[in-house]
């Protein structure tokens, strides 16, 4: 009803305007007056209409050169927009991670919304008009803040919009911190009738307008629309203290989060495009076999992942029994990009559980290496009454069988072909909603039990863990945590290859002395593990600072 009124007013006005301009320049023809003039009268008009309409409404030109400007290089997506009322006082509370949050939050509004800022930056001179015009208010911390929370609740008693960030700052982590108490003071003295709005901020974390590293810069920067989600909840009272608050605007975090997960490719795409931004960057290396590049990683991953896919044609399935190495990287990936799921297995557990896991995941491929299976026969392990029936692919056979021209025709290809190219050419594994891997328990308390985790699934984890390392350009990953354990293989593995972080790997978490040689030669920064792995750290003699 509301809209049909506005559309019928806009009409008649616009009828009205064009029969008066119809009667004038009939007037202007009969006095024989030059067009000329008309139309200089015209311009007069339209221009004092304009100043007169910019002066009254600054916000919504304002709001119109944002959008023009942002969605330029943004994509904004507004999610529960139903939730924000249409009249009446508002309070807007949400996360902080950028400088442009506010012009996100304005174009996402169809209601002019007022700023809450400080109170040294609105003063600035070349900026202080600007605020003034779109009716900032300042705040400063102390005493004063006092006049700014009361002007925030005359705002609110007069129907306005208005936008506050109660964690006082930007965010230096990405992640929603500690909201300060003020708004709820600015609360007590707004109507009943006024509402909280919780919103959340989704997808600027890694812009060149947040405090994140110029590594995660590097690694968000689409190179056309950067996705940004604004996402409103439902109206809270406006006695809503911050602990609920809080969780509310975790809800919307969720909310945001499922939405982005949609957008993510699969594993192996990712892999590919992360390598072609940088091919000649350290990829891998461990304490056995020489270190390897991206793009020599990528061709080797390409090589077996051949292998793999001929050798079992007919499967979903493929059985790793591995170390963390490179060559269990490598086999891991190889499997990705055959389209296969993959199973490392859990070479710690008893013989039982193995067994267990192979028949629910209907393995009947395993991949291995002799030198590896000679390890575990030695600790006691009866690998190969285990592996009775299974097809065994050990990766020393399979290197011997890969010809010096295959070797350099597929480099050339990981080096020369476009990212989109060889996802064509050789990555199987595209479907992101497809299983990418099964994760199974020690089974120490019964039968081991299976988690079956999607590429989106394992994405979504991979980006939201890199978000909180914020990593530096020189950070290096020490992968010591066994690929069948779930932290192991999504953290330690799949995100520093994702992210382009080199990793160096060691296969026994228990060898304190090992890992920490390992973490002095290739000056690793990052590095991951259970409490009793860590202890291991303090409790061992052999390790010292400058190893």
């Amino acid at each position: 009803h509301e809209l049909g009124t506005v559309l019928a007013a806009n009409n008649w006005i616009q009828n009205l305007s064009m029969l008066g301009f119809l009667v004038l320049t009939a007037l202007f023809t009969l006095a024989g007056v030059d067009s000329h003039y008309l139309l200089l009268l015209v311009a007069s008009v339209a221009m004092v209409g304009g100043g007169y309409t910019i002066f009254k409404l600054p916000q919504s030109l304002v709001r119109f050169i944002l959008s023009f400007l942002i969605t330029r290089r943004y994509r904004v997506d507004v999610h529960g927009l139903e939730n924000l009322p249409a009249q009446g006082g508002v309070l807007l509370l949400g996360n902080h991670i950028s400088w442009v949050d506010w012009a996100m939050v304005q174009i996402a509004s169809p209601r002019p919304v007022r700023f809450v800022m400080l109170k040294n930056i609105y003063q600035r001179w070349y900026l202080r008009w600007f605020f003034k015009a779109l009716g900032c208010i300042p705040i400063e911390r102390g005493a004063g803040a006092e006049n700014a929370l009361a002007a925030v609740a005359e705002q609110l008693n007069a129907g306005e919009v208005v936008c506050l960030f109660p964690e006082g700052a930007i965010s230096r982590n990405g992640q929603l911190g500690e909201l300060r108490r003020g708004y709820e003071r600015a609360c007590k003295h707004a109507h009943p009738d006024v509402r909280i709005v919780p919103f959340y901020l989704r997808g600027l974390w890694g812009s060149q307008f947040s405090r994140s590293s110029s590594k995660l810069k590097e690694l968000r920067n689409a190179p056309l629309h950067r996705s940004v989600v604004v996402a409103f909840g439902k109206p809270l009272p406006k006695d809503t203290p911050a602990d609920v608050l809080k969780r509310r605007i975790f809800e919307q975090a969720t909310h945001s989060w499922q939405h982005a997960m949609e957008e993510l490719p699969s594993l192996p795409e990712a892999w590919i495009n992360s390598v072609k931004r940088s091919p000649s960057a350290p990829a891998l290396a461990d304490t056995l076999s020489r270190p390897l590049n991206a793009g020599q990683a990528l061709t080797a991953s390409l090589l077996l992942a051949k292998r793999f896919r001929h050798r079992s044609l007919n499967e979903a399935t493929l059985g790793l029994l591995l170390p963390t190495s490179t060559a269990g990287v490598l086999a891991n990936m190889a499997t990705l990009l055959a389209g296969k799921t993959l199973v490392n297995l859990n070479y710690t557990a008893s013989q039982a559980s193995l067994a267990s896991a192979l028949q629910q995941a209907d393995i009947r491929t395993v991949v291995t290496a002799r030198r590896f299976v000679e390890k575990l026969s030695q600790r006691g392990l009866a690998v190969e009454s285990l592996l009775e029936g299974k097809q065994v692919i050990y990766l020393e056979d399979l290197q011997a069988g890969i010809s010096r021209f295959e070797r350099v025709s597929t480099f050339l290809a990981v080096r020369l072909l476009p990212a989109w190219l060889l996802q064509a050419l050789f990555c199987y594994g595209r479907n992101a909603d497809a299983t990418a891997a099964i994760l199974f328990s020690s089974g120490s308390e019964g039968q081991p039990k299976g988690v079956m985790l999607s590429h989106r699934n394992l994405m979504a984890n991979i980006k939201q863990t890199s978000d909180v390392l914020n990593t530096q350009h020189d950070d290096v990953v020490m992968a010591s945590l066994p690929l069948f354990h779930a932290f192991g293989f999504t953290v330690t593995q799949l995100l520093p290859l994702i992210e382009g972080l080199p990793m160096a790997s060691h296969a026994d978490p228990t060898d304190a002395p090992g890992v920490a040689n390992a973490v002095a030669k290739h000056k690793a920064t990052i590095m991951f593990g259970t409490s009793s792995m860590l202890r291991l750290f303090n409790h061992s003699p052999k390790v010292q600072p400058a190893m």
